[in-house]
């Protein structure tokens, strides 16, 4: 009778062990994908912004264009 109560534990406990380690796996997986599409996201976001940006840049007169440049460059730190 132990025999048989010590196997089904035995199975039980690998069982277990199994889905514990197949519940880890997907967690891991759902975590990565979620990184993904966050960085995905924030990609899509910074290249939405900069076209507008452009668009309205290159809009915009030669005098007007040079004193943007000429700000930003003051702003990084640059030479004038």
């Amino acid at each position: 009778m132990k025999k048989k109560v010590d196997i089904v534990n035995s199975k039980y406990n690998s069982v277990k062990n199994g889905l514990a380690e197949t519940f880890t796996t997907t967690e891991n997986l759902i975590s990565n994908f979620e990184n993904k599409a966050f960085v995905a996201l924030q990609r899509y976001i910074i290249f939405v912004t900069a076209s507008k940006i452009l668009r309205k840049f290159f809009f915009l007169t030669e005098k007007e264009k040079a004193k943007i440049i000429e700000v930003t460059v003051a702003k990084l730190g640059g030479s004038q």
